[in-house]
Parts: C-alpha cells; structure tokens; sequence
C-alpha cells in the first residue's frame, strides 16, 4: 500500500514557531507531531511514502529520509491550491490501495 502525506502548507495559525520549522516538525511532549503519525503505520505493509511538500521542503526530506525506513517519494506542491490539489499531484504514483495521512 502507498500513503499519501500532504505536508505543503506553511502552518501560518501557528506562527510564529513554523517560520523555520515546517508544521510536521512541530515537537509536542518531545517529540515531532510526524513521528506520533508514523507510529501508527508501523505494522501496515507500507510500499512508499508519497510525501508532498512545500514550506521548508528541504527540511521535510532530510528529516523523513534520515528517520523512517521507508522509500519515499517527494513532489513539491509550487501553487498551493489546497488538500485536493495535493492529493491530485499523487495520482500518477498510486495504481493500487492508499492511504492518505494528514499530520
């Protein structure tokens, strides 16, 4: 199974503290919010992440591609045209069952 990560938005209600770290990256009780999703696909047979970015995307990729061992595939949302314009930058990849997770 793929999942969809849409990860593109700037956070802005969360401002100031997503002005330099991307929304997914936020820490809560220690830990980034993306690690408490990541958990909870562990034990589904997980084929690729298919992760789209935006704000501070270098940061998302480094970070998803130095702590989870799974193959993810990164597309940069350019006009952030909301959830569904992120989920239709996706569909060339997917050709079988899927996910979609929101952080």
């Amino acid at each position: 199974m793929k999942v969809i990560v849409p990860l593109a938005g700037k956070g802005t209600r969360l401002l100031p503290l997503t002005k330099r770290v991307p929304k997914p990256l936020i820490k809560v009780a220690g830990r980034p919010v993306m690690d408490y999703v990541m958990d909870t696909l562990k034990g589904l047979d997980v084929e690729e992440l298919i992760v789209i970015t935006g704000h501070l995307k270098g940061v998302v990729e480094r970070y998803i591609g130095d702590h989870y061992p799974v193959k993810a595939k990164f597309i940069e949302q350019q006009t952030l045209d909301g959830t569904a314009g992120a989920i239709n930058l996706a569909r060339p990849y997917v050709d079988g069952p899927v996910l979609i997770v929101f952080v």
